[in-house]
């Protein structure tokens, strides 16, 4: 696998998402969210306990509109579009019934999403299992023939290798916590899996099926030291020409 760049350790969701957000932009922004944070290391007073919420559903507004109604651990919900521009997000606990209504376990305030960009926002938890949010932009240059790009963001808290194989042999991606790294494959079925910093596997394997010019992308998410690493996807992106 080619690696092609790695990105320094990103903000959270209350941060300023992209810079240089121009007031005069009016194209659209796609927004992928996946939900990383297991519920049984998520520590909480408002009920979201490890005894009885291991999925952790959530439900988030945006501006004050119910956008995503319960998202579990381990789902990459969107796409989501809308205009550039400056959104409040509030992240709650899943309510079925009147969903956005239940108790509120995270916001990020008037954040900045550039038009014309695709992002990934990534749910997870900190050093202290509290939800944090973290966003990370996506690559939609091209994708050669034959060939399909991976990207894989680390929400954990210490560093992973991700691999994928084939008969023809293995390429691997080594990722500090809450980063991004992206790769090229040939397109063809291959084998993942993810090894902790002490080169145990933790996640996988899992087959994948990498077709011609799309684009998939995976979280690694949960935490090592209770064995609830999981390796969320793929979400697909097809036909990045």
């Amino acid at each position: 696998m080619k690696n092609v760049r790695a990105l320094s350790p990103l903000v959270v969701l209350c941060g300023v998402m992209l810079s240089g957000y121009s007031q005069a932009q009016d194209t659209s922004t796609t927004l992928y969210i996946a939900h990383g944070a297991p519920g049984r290391n998520f520590g909480s007073t408002n009920g979201a306990s490890s005894t009885n919420n291991p999925s952790l559903p959530i439900d988030i507004s945006v501006n004050g509109n119910c956008i995503v109604k319960g998202l579990t651990y381990g789902e990459i919900g969107g796409p989501y579009v809308s205009p550039g521009g400056s959104y409040d997000f509030q992240v709650s606990m899943a309510n079925t019934v009147s969903p956005c209504s239940g108790s509120v376990v995270y916001t990020a305030p008037a954040v900045a999403i550039n038009g014309g960009t695709t992002n990934l926002g990534v749910i997870t938890l900190d050093a202290s299992n509290n939800l944090v949010g973290q966003i990370y932009p996506i690559d939609l240059m091209s994708v050669p023939n034959n060939q399909a790009r991976v990207v894989v963001v680390n929400s954990t808290q210490g560093p992973v290798t991700a691999s994928v194989s084939t008969s023809a042999g293995t390429g691997t991606l080594s990722i500090q916590p809450s980063s991004m790294q992206e790769g090229t494959v040939i397109e063809g079925i291959y084998t993942a899996s993810v090894n902790n910093g002490a080169g145990t596997q933790v996640a996988g394997p899992v087959q994948v099926n990498f077709e011609n010019r799309d684009l998939y992308i995976f979280v690694i998410a949960g935490s090592d030291a209770n064995q609830s690493v999981q390796l969320i996807g793929p979400k697909i992106i097809y036909g990045v020409f």
